[in-house]
C-alpha cells in the first residue's frame, strides 16, 4: 500500500460543488462515477486534498481524474463537469508516501471539460416556440413579453432544481441561468429550450410558467397583473406537473391564469423527460470521445447500410460496376463483412428494438407479410407489422422468408433459398459487433418516429418508451463495443440529447438534410433547417451533424460555421465521391 497525496486547484462556482477523484485503482473507485472519492477542501476555498491508500508497487503507475460533483440531494453524485482528455492523468509510485504537488482542474495538456452522463438525476427539457405562444400574447396586448421558469421540488423543498436555459436565437447557445425577469420571445422562430438540472430520479418537480411583461403598459381590467417591481408586471402564469408528463417525450397542455384565476389561454409544449440508465455497471469515467473526432487528411469510406442499398432504388446507383455489391441484402451482418473486407472505414445501419428489448438491423419502422390463400397464388393478403411488436423469437421465424419486391421490408411467406445466416434480416445489433472485424466502425443511427412538414408522422403507431429503447441499445454497445470505432447517429433531436446525457464514452451525431429537393423536412424547430441543427448541436452538446452534401455544396458557409461553432460535419450520398466536391 502507498499514500498518494492529491491536490487540486478548483475555485467553486456554487457552495455545494464537491471536487472528487477517480481513478485506475480499487481504492480511487476504478473509474466507476458510483465510486468518485470527494477531496476536502481547505480554508482558502479553493484547494482540495485526499489521502489515499493505493493498491500498487513500487514503480507502478496510477491514472486518475478530476471531477467536479454534486451531493446535496442524493448520496450518489451529480457530475456537473469532469475531466475528459484523452489520457488521463498520471502518477509514478516511487515512494511510500507520494504526493502530486498542486494542480489545477481541467488544465493539462490540452484543456478538455465536459459534463458527466446523468447518475442518480434525471433531466426534464421543455421547450417554447414564440409561434405557439403567438396567440396568447395577442390577447394579453404583448407581443413582446418575456417567459420564465421556476422549478420547486415537491418531494423535499430543501431541494434546489436550477433550471438552465438554451436561446436557439442567441450565438452562445451553452446552457446558462435564466435573465431574473425571463427570457425574451421576440421573432416568431425563436426557441427556448429549458432543462432541469440535479433532480433525483424518485423525485417530483412542480414547474411554474410565467409570462412577464416589461415597459410601461398599463393592464386591462382582466389581467390585474401583480406588480413586482419597476415596469415589471406578471401577464399570466401556469402550472406543469412532472408526474403529468407520463411518456419520455411527448407534448403537454399548459394553461395560463391571471391573478385573479380567470383563463387566459393554453399552448401545447414539447417536453422530453431524460433519465439515467439503470444498468450504471457499464459507465466508466476512464476515457470519452463524446467531443473527440480525429482529424485526417481523406475522406473516410462509409458503408451506407453496409455495402449500400439493395434491391430497391437502383436508379440512385451509378457505378457500372456495383452490380455485384447491391444483391447482397442492406443492413445485414453479411453486408457489413464485406464492406469491412473491401476496406470500408465505417458502416452506418439503423437499429430499432424488439418488444422484448433486443437491438435489432432494420430501416424502417415496420414491415409487410404477404400471405397467400391455400391453392391460391394470386389472392394474397398484407400485414403491416412493426418491429416494436415483435419478439427476438418471431422475428427468428420471419427472417428466415424470403423477400419479396424491390422492397427491403416485406416478406413472403415461404422458406427463402438463403445459404448465409448473416445475410438475413433482423441481425442482432450484439452479434454485429462481436462478428463484424473490429477495424471497421459502426455509425449506429437509432430510428425514432418524427413528424414531417407534410405528410404528418412517419409511424402511425405508438412508439417504445424513447428511455426504454434508448437504455436496450447503450446497454449492448457499452458491453460489447470493445475497442471498435463507433458513434451514435439519429434526426430525433431528443433521441440525441438522451444518449449525450445518458453515456459519456460514445460521441453522437445529430442527422440533418436540411431543406433539400430530396427529403421532406420534419416539423421540429430544433432541426427544420441546418442552422437550427448547428445550434441544437452545441446546446445539447453533442460532436457535430451528418448532412446531405446537397446543403453545403449550395451553400459552402455552412460548412464553416459547423465547424466555427466546434462541431464536426459529415457529409454523404453520392456527391461526396466527386473529387471536385471534396
Amino acid at each position: 500500500m502507498m499514500l498518494q497525496t492529491f491536490q487540486v486547484n478548483y475555485e467553486p462556482c456554487h457552495e455545494n460543488e464537491v471536487v472528487c477523484i477517480t481513478g485506475s485503482v480499487p481504492s480511487l473507485g476504478s473509474w466507476s462515477p458510483l465510486a468518485l472519492q470527494p477531496m476536502t477542501k481547505d480554508l482558502s476555498g479553493s484547494r482540495w486534498t485526499c489521502d489515499i491508500d493505493v493498491e500498487a508497487a513500487k514503480g507502478s503507475v496510477i491514472q486518475y481524474r478530476y471531477a467536479v460533483c454534486n451531493f446535496m440531494c442524493s448520496s450518489t453524485p451529480q457530475i456537473l463537469q469532469w475531466e475528459t482528455n484523452l489520457s488521463p492523468r498520471q502518477i509514478s509510485v516511487s515512494e511510500k508516501t507520494c504526493s502530486t504537488g498542486l494542480e489545477t482542474f481541467g488544465k493539462y495538456g490540452e484543456c478538455s471539460v465536459q459534463r458527466g452522463p446523468l447518475v442518480a438525476t434525471r433531466e426534464i427539457h421543455l421547450m417554447f416556440e414564440k409561434a405557439n405562444l403567438t396567440s396568447l400574447t395577442s390577447s394579453l396586448n404583448s407581443s413582446h413579453c418575456r417567459l420564465g421558469i421556476k422549478a420547486i421540488d415537491i418531494t423535499n423543498s430543501t431541494c434546489p432544481v436550477p433550471v438552465l436555459v438554451h436561446n436557439l436565437s442567441e450565438n452562445d447557445i451553452s446552457p446558462r441561468p435564466q435573465c431574473e425577469h425571463g427570457e425574451m420571445l421576440e421573432t416568431s422562430s425563436d426557441v427556448l429550450l429549458f432543462s432541469t438540472q440535479g433532480l433525483p430520479t424518485n423525485h417530483e418537480v412542480k414547474f411554474i410558467i410565467q409570462l412577464i411583461q416589461e415597459g410601461g403598459r398599463l393592464p386591462t381590467k382582466k389581467e390585474s397583473p401583480k406588480r413586482l417591481k419597476g415596469d415589471i408586471s406578471i401577464l399570466a402564469e401556469g402550472v406543469i406537473m412532472s408526474n403529468t408528463l407520463i411518456n419520455s417525450v411527448g407534448k403537454a397542455p399548459l394553461y395560463f391564469f391571471d391573478d385573479a384565476s380567470l383563463s387566459l389561454g393554453h399552448v401545447v409544449v414539447s417536453y422530453a423527460v431524460i433519465e439515467p440508465m439503470k444498468n450504471l455497471e457499464a459507465h466508466s469515467l476512464e476515457v470519452s470521445y463524446a467531443t473527440h473526432w480525429k482529424r485526417r487528411n481523406q475522406a473516410l469510406n462509409v458503408g451506407h447500410r453496409g455495402m449500400g442499398r439493395s434491391l430497391k432504388d437502383h436508379s440512385l446507383i451509378t457505378d457500372p460496376n456495383a452490380d455485384e455489391l447491391v444483391s447482397i441484402p442492406e443492413n445485414t451482418i453479411y453486408s457489413f463483412k464485406e464492406a469491412a473486407t473491401h476496406g470500408a472505414d465505417f458502416v452506418e445501419f439503423d437499429v430499432h428494438v424488439t418488444k422484448d428489448g433486443f437491438p435489432v438491423l432494420f430501416h424502417d419502422f415496420q414491415f409487410s407479410l404477404c400471405m397467400q390463400e391455400p391453392g391460391s397464388s394470386t389472392n394474397t393478403h398484407i400485414a403491416k407489422l412493426a418491429i416494436k411488436d415483435m419478439t427476438l423469437e418471431q422475428l427468428a421465424v420471419i427472417r428466415k422468408l424470403a423477400p419479396v419486391g424491390k422492397g427491403t421490408t416485406d416478406f413472403l411467406c415461404e422458406t427463402t433459398t438463403a445459404v448465409e445466416e448473416d445475410a438475413l434480416a433482423f441481425g442482432e445489433l450484439q452479434t454485429a459487433l462481436q462478428t463484424v472485424p473490429v477495424h471497421c466502425g459502426f455509425d449506429i443511427e437509432i430510428k425514432y418516429p418524427m413528424v414531417c412538414e407534410k405528410s404528418g408522422p412517419e409511424y402511425d403507431g405508438t412508439p417504445m418508451d424513447m428511455n426504454q429503447s434508448l437504455d436496450a441499445i447503450l446497454r449492448v454497445v457499452l458491453k460489447y463495443g470493445g475497442q471498435r470505432r463507433i458513434f451514435f447517429s439519429a434526426f430525433n433531436p431528443d433521441v440525441c440529447a438522451m444518449i449525450r446525457l445518458k453515456q459519456c464514452k460514445y460521441p453522437v451525431m445529430m442527422c440533418n438534410f436540411g431543406r433539400t429537393s430530396l427529403y421532406e423536412s420534419y416539423n421540429d424547430p430544433r432541426s427544420v433547417c441546418v442552422e437550427n441543427s448547428i445550434l441544437t448541436s452545441r446546446a445539447y452538446q453533442i460532436l457535430g451533424l451528418c448532412g446531405h452534401c446537397e446543403d453545403y455544396i449550395k451553400d459552402p458557409s455552412l460548412v464553416k460555421s459547423c465547424h466555427s461553432n466546434g462541431l464536426t460535419l459529415m457529409c454523404l450520398s453520392g456527391g461526396t465521391v466527386d473529387p471536385s466536391i471534396i
